[in-house]
């Protein structure tokens, strides 16, 4: 709507120059953007992430989601998806003094996984913190079950597999409709659904309730732009000064330090809601690489 104002205001300009002698400078020159509410509520909880996550308080990462899940998610409705990623490929994005809530978002994401790996899936996402209070309610419930190992593995090469064909059908055709298939996009927007409607509603239903029964469904096996943010936990230039993670106690089937398969989600850190603490065993995993603690 913003980019289809500024070109009837560039054309009016254009007209009244051309028919008046003189440009119209109230249409020429957009009014300048206010930081609003949204934007000083959205810098507060990013703010608060970098103490959170150092800490390694259980209560606090929990309260962080609940806050997300609040303001991002069912207040502003603006997460970080796959959209925000092709828009930016295909220079079609809004420039940081129309939109600063956005650049935000984005700039946060982009630092603190290369900082800190996929930070961004396990403490702020708001779909993934809706995932994760479904998932704890599951398992208090008795639902929570667990897919086969050789299975799941296999399964979780979905998200990238999604990830490079999303990528290829945007630049091949130039539209970034086809982005619009993740249901987070749409989890918080009531009944604006679009021209996907029933079906997209249908799925949004049937991840959440996925979720009950498995952890993090929708981020571990199907999100492509989780398998975009996994890639910084190669990098995570800073993890070594959050608390060390407690692997015994991850039933996710996370190894190491720089697994691709850890979204950060924090449960090994206290091991109450994994499936180890719970069945009183450890997990059979493969030590880390020596040096990697």
């Amino acid at each position: 709507s913003r980019a289809a104002l500024d070109s009837i205001n560039r054309a009016a300009a254009r007209v009244g120059e051309t028919a008046f002698g003189e440009a119209i400078p109230d249409l020429a020159e957009p009014p300048p953007t206010r930081l609003g509410a949204g934007f000083w509520a959205t810098l507060l909880l990013l703010a608060a992430f970098f103490p959170v996550h150092l800490s390694g308080s259980e209560r606090a990462r929990l309260a962080l989601q609940v806050a997300s899940l609040g303001i991002l998610g069912l207040w502003l409705n603006t997460l970080v998806t796959e959209v925000d990623l092709v828009n930016l490929s295909l220079g079609h994005a809004a420039t940081p003094t129309e939109n600063p809530q956005r650049w935000l978002l984005l700039g946060f994401v982009a630092l603190t996984t290369v900082l800190f790996g996929q930070v961004w899936c396990g403490y702020l996402c708001p779909f993934g913190a809706l995932q994760e209070l479904l998932s704890r309610l599951g398992r208090r419930l008795g639902l929570r079950s667990y897919p086969d190992r050789p299975l799941e593995q296999r399964m979780r090469f979905t998200k990238f597999l999604l990830l490079g064909l999303l990528l290829i059908a945007v630049w091949v055709s130039g539209e970034s409709l086809w982005a619009s298939f993740n249901p987070m996009q749409h989890a918080f927007g009531g009944r604006h659904f679009g021209w996907m409607g029933g079906w997209m509603g249908a799925l949004v239903a049937l991840v959440l309730l996925g979720s009950v029964v498995y952890v993090r469904f929708w981020c571990r096996y199907f999100c492509p732009l989780g398998a975009l943010l996994a890639l910084g936990n190669k990098l995570a230039l800073l993890q070594r000064l959050a608390p060390q993670r407690r692997f015994e106690h991850c039933d996710l089937g996370v190894r190491g330090e720089f697994d691709l398969d850890c979204i950060r989600c924090g449960r090994c850190l206290s091991g109450s809601d994994t499936q180890m603490r719970r069945h009183g065993h450890r997990a059979r995993i493969i030590d880390p690489p020596a040096g990697s603690h």
